[in-house]
């Protein structure tokens, strides 16, 4: 059974990352970070060390709403939630819940995105202006409030979600299990921490156990961009009924991940995913769909009409060649192409759906809309 943790934004925006994910993973372990809202059992002030602190308020990361939605997928045992607050970390975890809290407050370029600069005439950008990505938006949005004129803006709860997310993150990446984020915000951040002197020396022993999940759902992404209007029930039987399919396909992104390993770092497959499928993987799959297209043989209406069982002018070539489609044994019947064309065809086809790709050929067919 292929597993992950899945340590990304669980708001009802988001219920399409999971949708993906699914297509892929035969169980998600959701992880719900939270942050305890404390404040000093007498008076007013920070809380300090040796105090009583008494519980003003919690705050799940996974949203009511976002559970309500995946209702049908915890029944069925696809998906589980597991809480991680803070105070449930581990020494380690700690230690890198504080390196997060530092390094996220040096640097929160990773919640904004660059706008309205200005270059001077030779090309050079002479200055630039910053606003909040659309993430950072619909998390602020989700847990604090709108952003409009005369409403609370608070950037320190911003830093706490993400540095929260991301140590968790890194938490479990280093113990060797599979995780995966759907963030852009996280992703982002994690390319630049990765590229860091404290990153490399003391986190080294990240690895992949598996694909990485960033691999295999920028690619059934390619297949299907948009799945927002089906429903968790139908994306779920979709998977099970293209799992031989799904298979291959896993086994496809093994080869592919490995054959990635000669030049590439596990942390680099993590954050260039999306380059790494659309450069390398995706011209293979237009390749597959050329194929496929060169297979279409068109059969006249009427030809079809005058046959009700094709299959039955032909037992012999049809014990010969296993799943022979109507169409092919029609025009065998009918002497209107070779014995060779109908082989040649029936042995590219099975090519073709033996490859590990077919699965994302078989996902925008069953859902092409």
């Amino acid at each position: 059974m292929l597993s992950t943790k899945y340590i990304s934004n669980c708001t009802e925006r988001n219920l399409d990352d999971l949708k993906t994910a699914i297509l892929f993973f035969d169980k998600i372990e959701l992880v719900n970070n939270y942050l305890v809202q404390v404040r000093p059992e007498k008076g007013k002030g920070p809380l300090k060390p040796g105090d009583i602190g008494v519980v003003t308020g919690i705050t799940n990361f996974i949203t009511d709403n976002y559970k309500s939605h995946i209702d049908s997928l915890i029944q069925e045992g696809v998906v589980s939630i597991s809480d991680e607050g803070t105070g449930t970390r581990t020494n380690l975890g700690k230690n890198i819940d504080y390196s997060m809290n530092e390094v996220f407050h040096k640097n929160i370029s990773f919640i904004f995105e660059e706008s309205n600069s200005e270059y001077d005439k030779s090309g050079k950008k002479i200055s630039s202006g910053f606003h909040f990505s659309d993430e950072a938006k619909m998390v602020h949005e989700e847990f604090v409030g709108s952003f409009e004129v005369g409403n609370r803006v608070d950037l320190n709860f911003l830093v706490k979600y993400y540095s929260s997310l991301f140590g968790s993150l890194i938490n479990h990446m280093i113990t060797g299990e599979q995780c995966m984020t759907s963030s852009n915000a996280l992703n982002s951040f994690f390319k630049k921490y990765s590229e860091t002197p404290e990153f490399k020396k003391n986190y080294k022993s990240i690895n992949a156990n598996g694909v990485s999940p960033n691999l295999a759902l920028n690619a059934i992404s390619i297949a299907v961009p948009n799945i927002s209007s089906f429903p968790f029930d139908e994306v779920l039987e979709t998977r099970v009924r293209a799992n031989d399919e799904l298979l291959k396909f896993r086994n496809e992104m093994e080869t592919f991940q490995f054959n990635l390993l000669e030049n590439y770092s596990i942390q680099e497959i993590h954050v260039k995913a999306p380059e790494i499928i659309k450069h390398k993987l995706e011209p293979t799959l237009s390749d597959l769909k050329l194929k496929i297209s060169g297979l279409n043989l068109k059969l006249p209406a009427t030809i079809i009409s005058e046959f009700k069982d094709p299959r039955s002018y032909l037992p012999l070539i049809a014990s010969i060649f296993h799943e022979v489609p109507a169409h092919i044994a029609t025009l065998l019947s009918l002497g209107m192409i070779t014995t060779n064309i109908a082989y040649e065809y029936i042995r590219s086809n099975r090519e073709i759906k033996n490859s590990g790709l077919y699965y994302l050929i078989d996902l925008n067919n069953r859902f092409g809309v």
